[in-house]
């Protein structure tokens, strides 16, 4: 069975996991400090996602790529990458809340075709590194900058909070 990734908060507080917009509201101190990895890129915060017709920060953002596969590209260009990630099964996802992003392109915004409904049943098409992926982190490393890390990965957008209490956490 796939799975889908999401990388442990290290300030997680409580068992549910919100979007961005809902932790403004809720940890306002937490969505500071989330806040600021899309300095850069803050246009993206006010980006539309068709379909779900929200904001790129009213979603929760899922990877079908397994972390360990992550971890051993990093080690075959001589970085550590370590962390835990929540381990979702892609059934607790609501389909009516849920889409897929495919992240083909490169672009000031979301390309709108690259948006498509979410089918759990075809995650294993989307569980693989990207070579485009892989030449990203190789790129980013030798020029000593810190790379995106689901950069060209597929992102799985659900619309709405999870409660984690029951999840699997992967230490890698």
């Amino acid at each position: 069975m796939n799975y889908l990734y999401h990388q442990l908060p290290k300030d997680m507080e409580g068992d549910i996991l919100y979007p961005l917009n809902e932790l403004k509201e809720i940890y306002p101190k937490i969505y500071e400090k989330k806040v600021t990895k899309y300095q850069g890129r803050e246009h993206l915060l006010d980006e539309v996602i068709p379909i779900l017709n929200c904001k790129w920060n009213d979603v929760l953002h899922f990877s079908p790529v397994h972390p360990k596969e992550i971890q051993r590209v990093f080690k075959e260009i001589n970085h550590e990458f370590h962390g835990k990630f929540l381990e979702i099964d892609p059934k607790l996802l609501n389909p009516d809340k849920t889409v897929l992003y495919l992240y083909f392109t490169d672009g000031p915004g979301l390309n709108p075709k690259e948006i498509i409904r979410f089918n759990p049943n075809e995650l294993d098409k989307y569980s693989e590194l990207r070579y485009e992926t892989k030449k990203y982190y190789r790129e980013k490393y030798l020029t000593n900058e810190r790379p995106l890390l689901f950069y060209k990965i597929p992102h799985i957008l659900f619309k709405g909070s999870i409660d984690i209490k029951e999840t699997a956490v992967l230490e890698i």
